[in-house]
Parts: structure tokens; C-alpha cells; sequence
């Protein structure tokens, strides 16, 4: 036991260390050792480090769960500490706070869980809104600590909370000490948040050259400490001052960095965001700009990502509204985040928001508003060494003026006439001049498009063919750039860039300087899907959907079996499935050139089979298909998603699907017990093909369960398999009939697994993978395909997250998309074969089809119980599973509506006293 405990304890002081990768090596080890709150705290902490939140909260609620504060108090305190840190890379300030007293309380003020507790807990009074109880707490941390790490740690917290209250010079002389983590035996964890702020701080003075040193020196110690937490921040910092220089492409570069390294925690999403929504702000994509920081707008009040002090994307946000004339939404989008600044009294984030408003101002024609909001932020700045920010408020304040109808008042109000951050990339900027005038001429007559190539000058040719000349404004700057003389800056003069695939493949895959194209808004000029379909994204998309083919499709095999549907309407079933689902991967992937996989969703189907058990007809049930559509649909329109998503805890929802898939385990054991001869078999090998997973990884285990059983059944002395009849798709016509039991008992429950188990568990799948679908986006084709799909049995459609997570396990990032497009061309294939092989298996024996569903289901099952009671809402998951499994009906509803009611209420009732006192 105690060496166990020491093993463990050395892990802990590696990764204090910053050796997180020789922490990595042995968290195998670890993980074999026997459970302990110490050994659970230990690997959260390194979740936590990695970015990896799901991990870090499951862990921590069990260390916490398991301990035993009065017994154990070093170790309990030790937890609540790891909980502040993850409370703050949540974001979340008041539960920060709360967990730091704890942690205090326990170990006491001046041991060193105590004093990294203090040094985190100011930070959460900032997030809060608290900033002058942050400051007094700091001002006493500091009286009390020693030396060492713990001087580090209250220095840095500090320094950052310096940054937050717009006094960068204090910021820097604190930061600056606490950089080098050899020095006094300091942490590499706070010495890389240190660099991330010291970056900031440069680049808001003007110090670009500094920042990109500094966000330099914070890559390599990520890169040798494998800490991935600060990752994002650093990044963001390097985006925008690669913007202010002119350097696209180094920009979109950076843009990526971020945006594969924001996983799970808020202080790493939000940075990303904004770095994307920047570059998207710079290429005067307005409408990316709003998608991209829209799921920051769902964030509750008083959450840190509402303080307009920490995160500054309010402004983006609000001036994207404006450019796109939603002048409505902008003001009242405005109105809470100034009431918030103005009552914390926080300088630079006034001056940021009444910028937003004289943009607001301005898009109105009120000159008088827009000279009074834009005096008022550039007088807010005045004192403050911000020079970025000034800069910007000088610069949004002529466009304002501009479009407000004073062009010549714009022309005297444009100060900006350098970059605030170092030199513009001149280089860039004739390459652009030389493009332009290649483009159009430098007398101003457009050159005649390369026969069978794109249009070289896009938008700008006219009705008949011809191209546009340049006015006498445009001609001048084309001539002037193409000859390489200088050009005198204009800062109202808005440059269109239009992505030019011809000039990236003829430069080797490089997108001009002056075009920023992404997949994300931040991707490389776009090549063709047959150069992108490597052997990466052929073997990946082959898997994908082998497993979709075998697992999936024994579902709904078992399901359409129990349920006493015909061979041709379960035929149907499958068909549109696949083939519609298969068009809907393959347009969504290649439009947006994202690895986007649509399937149906497998808790939904077993939900069908439970509903039908309990008296509803097929045509009922198609209705609850197509009532589920039209809501999926609605959602999408409205932007309601997220918010639906937040109302049901994910526990609660997976221990109902966790009641509705055991009965396809249970008939796994009762098939064996009935029929050995043919499960038998099947079990066997699918357990020797799951205990070698390099095996497992490229032939499914489901797959090989089914081969071994279809030989031992031609073997046997069984009743001859049907091979006869039609082979090729035979759509079977079902018309709905609507019922308010079927809309309760199936509408409401597919509704919520298709948005918060499959479209969720796709979601987190695809941006751990580097990659950001549009939720609404996504929830509408999902909603349009099953409307389509429900009369010829298709159950709700989805966005299929095991499937995504193994179209995108290797290869580039780029070009995943491409695994996507073949696995759907391999879907449409099979959907269109499917009634032959529905005819084959449907007249298997009964105990063959029992426990195909039952192994394919038992993956799943696993998945299901472990989110169910690892959480906070373990009272309410318990109760929601043990309704389910009842398979009561009430009021004609079965048991999977009433599992979650009961288990919700349940969970605000018992689970309410763990979630408020931790």
C-alpha cells in the first residue's frame, strides 16, 4: 500500500516538475494500481494539464466521493486543490472560491495546499466580478508566503489579475520574476501561465517583437513539459499580432495551433474562438465572426465568460451585428455587458464597449452619438499604456464617421497611420500589389481569364461577360503596388479576399498572402477531393463504416424482430438509413469540408422497440419520428439547441439509456443460455478478437461474431436461410398517424438522444479531432433528413460520433473530410443492398440475431453506466435507471419518459446538497 502510494505521489511531483510526459508514461501503471482518492486526484491533475476536462471531472467527483475528509485531511485537501484548478480552467469563479475555502480549511492557510489554494482563489473573485476583494486577498497571500514555488504562485496570480485590472506595467514587473521555473524551485505550470500573461501584456503595449519572443518561450516549455492548458493563450496572442503585421498565413498557422489545442476547459475554447473570430473579423467575414462566437453568448449570467474585464469578445460580437445591419440585436446584446463594465468600473473594457456602440451609432447615421461614444473611449484610455486598444478605438472611430456620412471628419479622426504592433509585412503587401495588378491590369483593363481556369477577378465581372475596370482610386493603388512603391495607408480602404485555389496549387499548396481560407475559417486554399483521398482517409472511411454496417444494423435487426415487423419494412428501414444518411455525409463533408458522419441514432432505435413493446403501432411510431424532425428542425431555426442541450444533466440521460440498452445485454446471456451452439461461438470469438486491439482496431469484433455464427448456423442442421427474393432497395411507404402517447413516450426521448447524447458525443468527438461543426447547422440537417427518412421507417437522424472519431484517427487534419465522403459513398452502396442482406439474417435463429444486438450493444452499454455514476447527480442517474428498467407504462407512456422526470427531480432534491457544498 505505501508503495504504491509513494509510486503514485512521484508521479504527482513529475508533473509538478513539468516533466508531464515521463507523467504520462506511467499513468498505465497507475491506472492498475488499486482505487484510492489519492490515485484519483493524481490522474486529474494530469487530465487537467492535458486539457482534458470529462476525464479531470470524473475523477475528481470520484477522489471526492471516496475520501474521507476527517481520516484523511492532507489527501482531501489535496483534491480540493486539483478542484480550484479545474474549477478555473472551467471558468467558473464562484465554485473556484468555494472549493479554495475548502482547501484552506483543511490543510490550513500556510501549508502549500493552502497557499496555491489563496494564490488561485483572487482569480476567482475576479472572474466573479470581485476584483477589489481579489486585490485585498492577494495583498494578504503575499504578507504570508515564504519562498519558492509558493512566492511563484501568488506573484503570477498577481501579475495576472494586474492584466484583468488594466495596470500592465505592475503586470509586467510581477510576470516577468516568475518566468523561469528553475529559479527558487518554482513550478513549470505557473511559469508557462506567467509567459502566456507576459505575452498579453506585451502585445496590449505594443511589443510585438516581445510577445512573439515570449509566446515562443511558452511553446517550448509545452513542448517539453507536455502541458497543454496554456496552449490556447499563447496562441491567441500570436494570432493577433501576426494580423497586425500582415502575416496571413503565419496567423491562420497560429489559428490552428489554438484551435487543436482548446479541448474541454473554457480558458482553452474561449482564446481559440477569439483567434478565429479575428481573423474572420480582419477578412470582413462578419457572418463567421457571429458563428464563431455565438456559443459564448449562450454562457449563463455571471459566469467569468460574461466579465467583460476577461475575455473581450463582447465587442467583436457586438460590432459583427452591427456590419451585418442587426442593429436590434446589437443593442440589446450591448446593454447588460455595459451595465457590467460600468458598475466594475473597468476601464479598457468601457472603452471597448463604447466603441461598439459608436460602430452602433454610426450604422444609425448618428454623428452626434458616435462622436460621444468614441470621445468617451478614447477619454477611458487616456493614461492607460494600451496602445492596442487605443489604437483600435482610433480606428473603428473613422470607420464610424465614415459610414455615418463624414467621410472627411473619418479621414481627420484616423490617427492610425502604423501598425501599433510592430511593422507591417511589406513583403505582403506588394506580393498583393503585384497579384491585383496581374489581376486586373495596371491600366485599369481587365486581362482576360486563363481559358478553362476560375475567373481571376471573381465578383467584379459584369452581366455580359467583361470585366469590370477599377475606378481611378483603385487603379492608382494597383499601380503604385505593382511597380513596389509605396502606398499611402488608408485604413476605410477594405481589400476583398477571395480565396484563389489555382494560385495555391500552382505555389505548392500555399494560398496567397492576401487570401486567408480555411476549414475553419483558418484553413489552407482547398484542393480536390481526389488528392485529399489518401490511404489514410480510405482505410479510415472503410472502418467507419464497417462498423456502422454490423453493430448498428444488428440493432435494428433485434429491435425490428422484437418489435414484429416484417422483413421488408425493417428491409426499408435500413435501406433509408443508410442511403440518406450516406448523401448527407457525403454533401455536408465536401461543402464544408469537414469529416461530418451521419447516422441514426442507436439509443433512439432501442427506444423504438421499448415504446412499441408497450402497445404503440409502427405507424405511431413513424409519426413520433416525424414530430421529432420538425422540432429538430425548429431548434436549429430558433438557435435554441445549446440551451435545450443544458437543461437535462448528461448523467440523468445516460443512465435512461443505460436502462434501455440493458435488456439487449440481458438477451446476450439468455441467448447463450438457450441456444449455445450458435452464441456460443459467437461470444467466443468475439472476445478473442477484442483482446488483441491492434486486431480489433482494423476487423470490428462485431463483424467477426457475425461471420463465425453464420458458418456455424449453414453447418448445423437449421432450417434452410431465404436467399430468394429482391436484393436491391424497395422503399416501403408508411403513413404517420400522430398521437400525443407516441409524442411523450418516443417523440420527446429521441429528441433528447439525438441532441444530447449522438449530436453531443459527435460534437466533442470532432473537436478533439481539431474541428468545430455548427451545432444549429448540424441539429437542421439532422432535422430535414429524418423528416425526409420517417415515412419509410427511418428513425432520427444524427451526427454518429463513434464513427467520426474513427474517420478522423489518423492522417491530416485537412483531409479528413475525405474519410468522410468515401465512408458515405460506402453507406449509399449498402443502403442500396440492403433488403438481401435484411432477408438473410432476419430468417437466422433467434438466438443469432439476440446476441449479434446484444454484443454490438455492450461497448455502449459500458459507455452508458460510466457517464451515468461518475457525476455529480449520482441520486437522480440511480432512480432514472431503475424507472427504465421497471418498464412501467403510465398514462400509456413507457418507462423511458418517466425515467428521466422522476430521476430529475430526484436529483434536484438529493443531489442538490453534493453540488452546493463540496
Amino acid at each position: 500500500m505505501r508503495r504504491d502510494d509513494r509510486l503514485i505521489r512521484s508521479v504527482d511531483a513529475l508533473v509538478a516538475a513539468g516533466d508531464g510526459m515521463g507523467a504520462a508514461a506511467l499513468v498505465p501503471v497507475v491506472e492498475s494500481l488499486r482505487e484510492t482518492p489519492l490515485r484519483d486526484a493524481v490522474l486529474a491533475y494530469l487530465a487537467i494539464l492535458r486539457g482534458r476536462a470529462t476525464e479531470a471531472e470524473v475523477r475528481l467527483a470520484r477522489a471526492w466521493d471516496i475520501v474521507n475528509a476527517d481520516r484523511e485531511p492532507e489527501t482531501a485537501a489535496l483534491i480540493a486543490t486539483r478542484r480550484v484548478l479545474h474549477s478555473l480552467a472551467l471558468c467558473h469563479g464562484e465554485e473556484l472560491v468555494a472549493w479554495a475555502d475548502r482547501a484552506i480549511s483543511l490543510a490550513g492557510r500556510d501549508s502549500a495546499a493552502g497557499v496555491e489554494a489563496a494564490a488561485i482563489r483572487g482569480l476567482g473573485l475576479a472572474m466573479a466580478g470581485r476584483f477589489e476583494e481579489a486585490h485585498e486577498a492577494y495583498a494578504l497571500a503575499a504578507r504570508r508566503v515564504g519562498h519558492g514555488a509558493q512566492t511563484q504562485r501568488v506573484t503570477m496570480g498577481r501579475g495576472w489579475l494586474d492584466v484583468l485590472a488594466d495596470e500592465p506595467d505592475e503586470a509586467r514587473s510581477r510576470l516577468e520574476g516568475v518566468t523561469d521555473p528553475r529559479i527558487l524551485g518554482g513550478s513549470t505550470r505557473i511559469a508557462m501561465w506567467a509567459l502566456a500573461w507576459l505575452a498579453r501584456v506585451q502585445f496590449l503595449t505594443g511589443e510585438g517583437d516581445a510577445a512573439l519572443q515570449t509566446v515562443a518561450a511558452g511553446r517550448a516549455l509545452a513542448t517539453t513539459s507536455g502541458i497543454a492548458l496554456v496552449t490556447p493563450l499563447l496562441e491567441w496572442t500570436a494570432t493577433e499580432t501576426h494580423l497586425l503585421r500582415g502575416s496571413w498565413e503565419e496567423a491562420a498557422r497560429t489559428a490552428r495551433a489554438a484551435e487543436i489545442g482548446a479541448q474541454g476547459y473554457e480558458i482553452m475554447r474561449v482564446p481559440a474562438l477569439l483567434a478565429r473570430a479575428h481573423i474572420a473579423e480582419a477578412r470582413s467575414d462578419f457572418r463567421a465572426v457571429l458563428r464563431i462566437l455565438e456559443p459564448l453568448t449562450h454562457a449563463p449570467a455571471g459566469s467569468a465568460l460574461t466579465e467583460p474585464a476577461i475575455w473581450p469578445w463582447a465587442e467583436t460580437y457586438a460590432a459583427a451585428l452591427v456590419a451585418e445591419g442587426r442593429l436590434d440585436e446589437a443593442d440589446e446584446f450591448l446593454r447588460p455587458h455595459e451595465t457590467r463594465a460600468r458598475e466594475e468600473q473597468h476601464r479598457s473594457a468601457q472603452a471597448r464597449l463604447a466603441t461598439a456602440r459608436g460602430r452602433w451609432h454610426g450604422a444609425r447615421g448618428d454623428l452626434a452619438g458616435v462622436r460621444d461614444s468614441f470621445d468617451r473611449a478614447l477619454e477611458l484610455l487616456d493614461g492607460l499604456p494600451l496602445r492596442y486598444e487605443r489604437a483600435r478605438v482610433t480606428f473603428a472611430y473613422g470607420q464610424a464617421l465614415r459610414r455615418a456620412g463624414r467621410r472627411r471628419d473619418a479621414r481627420g479622426a484616423a490617427l492610425l497611420r502604423s501598425r501599433p504592433v510592430g511593422r507591417p509585412g511589406r513583403d505582403d503587401v506588394r506580393r498583393r500589389g503585384r497579384a491585383r495588378a496581374a489581376r486586373w491590369g495596371s491600366a485599369g483593363i481587365a486581362r482576360p481569364a486563363r481559358p478553362g481556369g476560375p475567373d481571376p477577378a471573381g465578383g467584379d465581372r459584369r452581366r455580359d461577360g467583361r470585366l469590370r475596370p477599377l475606378q481611378p482610386r483603385g487603379r492608382r493603388a494597383a499601380v503604385r503596388l505593382a511597380q513596389d512603391r509605396a502606398v499611402p495607408p488608408d485604413p476605410h480602404l477594405r481589400e476583398a479576399r477571395r480565396p484563389q485555389p489555382d494560385r495555391a496549387r500552382r505555389d505548392g499548396g500555399r494560398a496567397d498572402g492576401g487570401a486567408v481560407s480555411t476549414d475553419l475559417d483558418v484553413r489552407e486554399a482547398p484542393t480536390g477531393l481526389r488528392r485529399d483521398l489518401g490511404r489514410h482517409e480510405l482505410v479510415n472511411g472503410f472502418i467507419g463504416f464497417l462498423f456502422s454496417c454490423t453493430g448498428p444494423v444488428a440493432v435494428i435487426l433485434a429491435v425490428g424482430q422484437g418489435a414484429g415487423l416484417s422483413a421488408g419494412v425493417v428491409a426499408s428501414w435500413v435501406s433509408v438509413v443508410f442511403c440518406l444518411n450516406g448523401v448527407l455525409t457525403i454533401v455536408a463533408s465536401r461543402w464544408s469540408r469537414q469529416p461530418l458522419v451521419y447516422f441514426w441514432t442507436i439509443p433512439g432505435t432501442v427506444v423504438v422497440g421499448q415504446a412499441m413493446a408497450a402497445g404503440t403501432t409502427w405507424p405511431e411510431a413513424v409519426g413520433g419520428f416525424v414530430m421529432a424532425a420538425v422540432l429538430l428542425v425548429a431548434l436549429a431555426l430558433t438557435r435554441q439547441v445549446d440551451r435545450v442541450m443544458h437543461l437535462l444533466p448528461m448523467p440523468i440521460v445516460m443512465a435512461m439509456v443505460a436502462g434501455v440498452f440493458l435488456r439487449f445485454g440481458t438477451d446476450l446471456v439468455l441467448a447463450v443460455d438457450r441456444d449455445v451452439a450458435v452464441a456460443g461461438p459467437m461470444v467466443a470469438a468475439f472476445v478473442a478478437v477484442s483482446a488483441i486491439p491492434r486486431l480489433a482496431r482494423w476487423l470490428p469484433a462485431v463483424l467477426v461474431a457475425l461471420a463465425v455464427g453464420a458458418v456455424v448456423v449453414s453447418l448445423a442442421d437449421r432450417p434452410a436461410v431465404e436467399v430468394s427474393g429482391r436484393w436491391v432497395v424497395d422503399p416501403v411507404w408508411t403513413t404517420p398517424v400522430f398521437t400525443g402517447s407516441a409524442f411523450v413516450e418516443l417523440t420527446i426521448p429521441l429528441l433528447i438522444t439525438v441532441l444530447v447524447v449522438q449530436n453531443g458525443q459527435g460534437m466533442a468527438v470532432l473537436r478533439a479531432a481539431g474541428h468545430d461543426p455548427r451545432m444549429n447547422q448540424v441539429t437542421g440537417w439532422c432535422g430535414v433528413t429524418s423528416l425526409v427518412a420517417a415515412p419509410f421507417g427511418g428513425v432520427s437522424t444524427c451526427l454518429a460520433g463513434p464513427t467520426n472519431a474513427l474517420v478522423t484517427a489518423s492522417g491530416e487534419r485537412r483531409r479528413h473530410y475525405a474519410a468522410a465522403v468515401w465512408c458515405g459513398v460506402l453507406a449509399i452502396g449498402f443502403g442500396l443492398l440492403a433488403p438481401g442482406m435484411v432477408r438473410v439474417i432476419t430468417t437466422m435463429p433467434e438466438a443469432y440475431v439476440a446476441a449479434l444486438g446484444g454484443l454490438a450493444m455492450l461497448k455502449p452499454l459500458q459507455g452508458a453506466f460510466q457517464t451515468a455514476f461518475s457525476g455529480p447527480h449520482v441520486t437522480g442517474a440511480l432512480v432514472t435507471f431503475l424507472v427504465t428498467v421497471a418498464d412501467i407504462t403510465v398514462l400509456n407512456i413507457g418507462s423511458a419518459f418517466w425515467g428521466l422526470v422522476v430521476g430529475v427531480a430526484v436529483s434536484i432534491l438529493l443531489d442538490r446538497t453534493s453540488k452546493e457544498n463540496p
